[in-house]
């Protein structure tokens, strides 16, 4: 049951993608270019995320291929936004304590390579509260998945 629920959502978001992402500038700025269970993905998002993804190009990108690239940007963002609305309805909250652990972590790391948490949110296109959110889900999905998935079932995959 679930599987077919799953691809079902596939395909809709297939569809939703072609017709949205197709020509973004046709949408205009206030429209989304996804809901994803009643919140919206706007196209900023959308091509902030290919900005991330792909970087600044040395060349001009076809339009064929900038295209492609918003439909593989919006599908991860739906994604993304499916995992957290998993999380908050399936998964225990996030240790406050654990997650400005990793933020301490983060910013030795960084300090290592003479950068600064400021400098790594730039490049990549993200704001404290975004980085800060990521992390909480990575330990949400990690405790969630502690006890459910096994080696084996890792394996197997």
């Amino acid at each position: 049951m679930r599987a077919r629920t799953w691809a079902v959502a596939g395909l809709a978001s297939t569809v939703l993608l072609a017709v949205l992402v197709s020509d973004g500038r046709a949408q205009g700025p206030a429209k989304p270019a996804a809901v994803v269970n009643g919140q919206p993905i706007t196209l900023a998002d959308v091509d902030a995320a290919v900005r991330v993804m792909n970087g600044q190009p040395a060349v001009q990108v076809p339009e064929s291929r900038h295209r492609q690239m918003r439909v593989d940007a919006l599908g991860m963002l739906i994604d993304n936004m499916l995992l957290q609305q998993f999380l908050r309805k399936n998964a225990a909250p996030a240790d406050p304590k654990e997650i400005l652990r990793h933020l301490a972590e983060l910013e030795t790391a960084l300090k290592k390579d003479n950068k600064k948490l400021a400098d790594y949110l730039a490049e990549n296109g993200m704001t404290d509260a975004q980085l800060r959110e990521q992390i909480t889900n990575a330990l949400q999905w990690r405790d969630y998945t502690k006890g459910r998935v096994s080696d084996a079932d890792v394996q197997q995959y």
